[in-house]
């Protein structure tokens, strides 16, 4: 390997990108040229405009940032040239690459997706395991092509997924362990003594962008349906359930049996059974709601926000509510 740095522009946007940000900002043979991000933008509320966090911690540490609405620009596409990359590194850039900044790097581009491809290729491979039930997630090394996340894997890393977990841990503990793979494959990425492995098409599922409907609370649903969505919930794509003409996002809640001898319940054996699907029920400080299977599992909310108002506990928005005996929710 030469003794020159090589020369990496590193393109991301969330907070899933920082630990790879920083991880290569910390090797010494790595010299990161540019750091492209997408435009401020917003807060969900107001109209002053924010850096992305990858550009907050790019601009922190004294590196230069480039913010285009599009990579399709011809003049984008030269200056990119005119940098000279060896190596481009994607982490959840947020834009499809053009052909032509593809082919600029002369080592290409290798991306960090948040998935065990050819699972959960797109935009939302996280919430897309856990609104599935999936028992393991991780992350893959992909060298980019056209197709959307269909070019070969140099490295992989597994992660069991706990019940407990929520989407801000799972994407956390993601986003550090891709960084970890970047900086153990770099060397070998760069000398060419990786091995390359095509996906397999057979394997192959797709992890589009959660909408309000994917995250919608149904009493169609089970109590481990509905307990996914929860966990898979976000800022941006929020578990909500109405009761009444009220709605109500769940911001924590867990799973338990429908003939569960809750701690808070042994004077009650079956406090939560005979809750008919689609009921919910405020017993011993303690907000439970019925999916389809009643007679199976049931859901013991712990944390909601009722819209227009602060978070609260289950019990103080239980009591707010003024709810008594079995109410219906949709």
């Amino acid at each position: 390997m030469s003794e020159a740095p090589i020369r990496v522009v590193f393109m991301g946007t969330p907070e899933f990108a920082i630990p790879a940000l920083e991880t290569l900002a910390r090797m010494d043979h790595i010299q990161i040229i540019g750091v492209y991000t997408a435009p401020d933008a917003p807060s969900r509320r107001g109209t002053q405009l924010f850096p992305t966090p990858v550009k907050a911690v790019a601009e922190e540490l004294g590196l230069t940032v480039r913010t285009p609405a599009t990579l399709r620009d011809s003049a984008e596409i030269a200056h990119l040239a005119g940098l000279k990359p060896d190596l481009i590194v994607v982490v959840a850039y947020g834009q499809i690459l053009p052909v032509e900044i593809l082919e600029i790097p002369q080592l290409g581009c290798i991306n960090i997706h948040a998935s065990l491809l050819p699972r959960w290729r797109g935009a939302a491979p996280i919430q897309r395991a856990l609104l599935e039930g999936d028992i393991e997630s991780g992350v893959s090394i992909m060298r980019m092509e056209e197709g959307l996340d269909t070019g070969p894997c140099c490295a992989q890393e597994v992660i069991s997924l706990r019940d407990e977990e929520s989407f801000d841990e799972v994407q956390m503990a993601l986003a550090r362990s891709g960084a970890r793979l970047l900086k153990r494959n770099l060397d070998d990425i760069v000398s060419g003594d990786v091995r390359w492995t095509e996906q397999r098409e057979i394997d192959v599922t797709y992890a589009p962008k959660v909408d309000k409907a994917d995250m919608t609370l149904s009493p169609t649903l089970t109590a481990r349906q509905l307990f996914d969505r929860v966990r898979a919930s976000s800022d941006s794509a929020p578990a909500r359930l109405k009761v009444g003409d009220k709605d109500v996002r769940v911001l924590g809640a867990h799973l338990t049996s429908a003939h569960s001898h809750h701690h808070s319940t042994e004077h009650l054996p079956h406090a939560y059974s005979h809750l008919a699907p689609g009921h919910l029920r405020f017993v011993e400080n303690t907000v439970v709601i019925a999916g389809s299977d009643p007679d199976e599992e049931v859901l013991v909310l712990t944390d909601v926000k009722p819209a227009g108002s602060r978070e609260l506990t289950a019990f103080q928005w239980a009591l707010g509510m003024h709810l008594t005996g079995d109410t219906t929710w949709q």
